[in-house]
């Protein structure tokens, strides 16, 4: 799981994520890609259907036929996050509010980053790595610089 260790991680960036210092945000918030979800066993998983609206739409419809497929089942529950709470000290975290996000609702992502040391905002949808490559290996080379600096 992505939380475990996080005491030990000297930097954290969150790109329209869900943080684990944020759960109790999410109880009063509808979350788009939750009610996306379908059960898989004891996983969930997308519904392919919705894919494209939900993570990827500034992209162009031929790159997501490419990557919806490549989607797998995971464990999509607060029980996960609680299970890794966030540390006494945590590392500095940077938050990348994706504001056309269509999975998790802007103002979701905007009260989480309040909660980090850096806010940035980004008009894009939730998947950036697809559209500005170069802008989100900005973002981890700077926030790797500034904290060397530090």
């Amino acid at each position: 799981h992505a939380m475990s260790g996080l005491a030990k991680w000297k930097l954290v960036v969150y790109l329209a994520a869900i943080t684990n210092a944020g759960l109790d945000l999410m109880a009063a918030t509808s979350i788009p890609v939750a009610e996306a979800m379908v059960p898989d066993g004891d996983l969930t998983r997308v519904n392919l259907d919705v894919a494209h609206a939900l993570f990827y739409a500034d992209s162009d419809p031929s790159a997501v036929a490419a990557i919806t497929p490549l989607l797998r089942p995971m464990r999509f529950s607060g029980e996960a996050f609680h299970q890794h709470p966030q540390p006494e000290d945590p590392p500095p975290s940077t938050y990348v509010v994706c504001t056309n996000d269509g999975a998790l609702p802007v103002n979701l992502q905007r009260a989480m980053a309040q909660r980090c040391d850096r806010t940035i905002e980004w008009p894009t949808d939730h998947s950036p790595f697809l559209t500005r490559p170069g802008d989100v290996a900005d973002v981890l080379v700077n926030a790797k610089r500034e904290r060397s600096i530090s």
